[in-house]
């Protein structure tokens, strides 16, 4: 499939501009560069995980806690090799290729223990296989770059294409899905997590009012999970609190073609953006019509999917993507008076799917009973709502690290408030906040992110402190980090990653009975205000990276 896809590129980009090559000399004085890495990581728990082990008791009965603080939870090898070939005329050629290998700890082993026992109580596949989910050889990206005329470039074949002003948190850049399998969101480098789409990527100057436009088009070649965001629904080690060591594979996994939903992800995908600049303020205008990238259940509950003979085809039901449209605006300006940077996004979407939590006890006026019926909130029906993202930030350099902290230069600060509006927000919507947590979707969910970075011997020690703060519950996580660089070739991170939910709710409670598998999951699962950083608890940890690169 990668062969044909690869081929298929090629053959659009020669179509353009092969006519002629050899006596137009496109070809002519290749230039080559190969660069790449060897990486290891190597993480260890700072915290035990109290969900059951499903391995240890009979059907969860009697289950005994997962555990884990002081063991590995990663032990990760990667290489990547990044090639580019630029001729005289303007052509380029580039690719990327990656390869990473997990050794199965004692930790995975059992995650993957839990996993197992737990699909076999539902009839399941008993063969989860967490190495499987983060093993990969991947193309990466294979792209031709090239200019048409004095005005127009076209980039041809797999590669990244990043929108907005955004971090950590994003807006408009949206072009793209992330694999948060492996690392959740925490990896330095978003391109390492980005999932690279194949798209033709066109871009028209217009130097006369200091502007260009950009027009994506995704012909929908990936493979189906790229397109999306990835999330750790197989109880490894980035699975959300309350439920490491439990799959949902066999009651409730993606469904990539849905067509009650029109959620196909062949589908195409297409937009534009206008980058300019007035009066000394860099703007741009976006449009992107993408499928929603952290998907929506259709659940098994789901009154409108049933009487319309839609059912899904899992127990619980099926994570599935919708198409959706976003309109973007970013602003970024140089305040000279404060000698800072301030950046600014909105991103509308109308009609963005929510799930709804499913408590109302009346099937007939639109809700189902499936918190008590399964213990998972967020499997009522589903529902859509007008949604706007607001983010204000602003980057600066602080001259007072040289002085007070000995800086070889001055730290940078950057900090973002990020905001996303529910405009025609009812507290009767009954909105989920996150799948399988009771807490109900507010009319703003505010998160603030805060970093500062310096450097001192020229470079070569460079420590860092970033933080994350829930502005509507207090929930906060803090994440230390020291980069180390010897010579050319290795670099050393070594971070603390630390989640500071707003209240312990993470007592488990054992045990599979009643009906589904209500009591095998933590009060965290059915506590009413876990919301994203607070979902996240229990899984603090030290990282520690050591890349030698060429």
């Amino acid at each position: 499939v990668v062969v044909s896809k690869t081929l298929v590129a090629a053959s659009l980009a020669a179509s353009v501009v092969v006519p002629g090559a050899v006596s137009a000399g496109i070809f002519s004085d290749p230039q080559y560069n190969v660069t790449g890495y060897v990486r290891e990581h190597t993480a260890v728990n700072l915290e035990d995980k109290d969900a059951p082990n499903y391995s240890t008791g009979f059907l969860g009965l009697g289950s005994s806690p997962i555990g884990g603080k002081g063991e590995v939870s990663m032990a990760r090898t990667s290489v990547k090799l990044e090639g580019r070939v630029n001729f005289s005329s303007g052509l380029q050629i580039g690719g990327v290729v990656r390869a990473s290998r997990e050794y199965m700890t004692d930790y995975l082993e059992s995650l993957e223990d839990s996993a197992n026992a737990f699909a076999a109580i539902f009839g399941g596949d008993s063969n989860v296989h967490i190495e499987d989910r983060y093993n990969e050889e991947e193309l990466r990206e294979f792209f031709f770059a090239f200019p048409v005329g004095d005005r127009v470039s076209m980039v041809l074949g797999k590669q990244q294409v990043v929108w907005g002003e955004t971090d950590f948190l994003r807006g408009t850049d949206i072009i793209h899905g992330f694999d948060l399998r492996w690392r959740s969101f925490l990896e330095t480098e978003n391109e390492e997590l980005r999932n690279p789409l194949w798209l033709a990527n066109v871009t028209i100057d217009f130097p006369e009012v200091d502007g260009s436009l950009q027009l994506i088009y995704k012909p929908g070649w990936d493979e189906d999970q790229d397109v999306v965001n990835e999330a750790d629904t197989f109880g490894g080690r980035w699975t959300l609190n309350g439920v490491h060591g439990l799959t949902f594979d066999p009651v409730l996994a993606s469904n990539f073609n849905n067509s009650f939903y029109g959620d196909d992800t062949d589908d195409a995908n297409y937009g534009f953006r206008w980058v300019g600049s007035a009066f000394d303020v860099g703007y741009s205008f976006s449009y992107y019509r993408h499928h929603y990238l952290d998907g929506v259940v259709h659940s098994a509950f789901d009154t409108k999917s049933a009487l319309a003979g839609s059912p899904p085809n899992n127990l619980f039901g099926d994570i599935v993507y919708p198409l959706v449209d976003t309109f973007g605006v970013t602003l970024n300006y140089y305040v000279e008076p404060w000698d800072l940077v301030l950046r600014g996004e909105l991103a509308y979407t109308p009609d963005t799917p929510y799930n709804k939590i499913g408590r109302d006890p009346n099937p007939l006026l639109g809700g189902t009973p499936t918190v008590v019926a399964t213990g998972l909130a967020g499997l009522g029906d589903y529902i859509e709502k007008d949604t706007l993202i607001t983010m204000i930030g602003f980057d600066k350099e602080m001259e007072f690290t040289r002085s007070l902290l000995g800086t070889t230069k001055p730290g940078f600060w950057t900090t973002q408030i990020f905001d996303t509006w529910i405009t025609d927000f009812k507290t009767s919507d009954d909105i989920v906040n996150i799948l399988g947590y009771n807490a109900a979707k507010a009319e703003h969910t505010t998160i603030a992110s805060t970093a500062l970075s310096m450097n001192y011997r020229n470079d070569t020690i460079n420590p860092s402190i970033a933080a994350l703060v829930d502005l509507y519950n207090g929930d906060f996580a803090l994440i230390p980090a020291l980069e180390l660089v010897y010579g050319d070739h290795w670099r050393v991170r070594l971070e603390g990653d630390f989640i500071f939910p707003r209240e312990d709710t993470s007592t488990a409670e054992l045990g599979v009975v009643g009906n589904g598998f209500n009591a095998g999951l933590s009060d965290t699962v059915r506590g009413n205000d876990t919301r994203l950083l607070g979902a996240l608890s229990n899984n603090s940890q030290l990282n520690l990276r050591v890349t030698y690169q060429f």
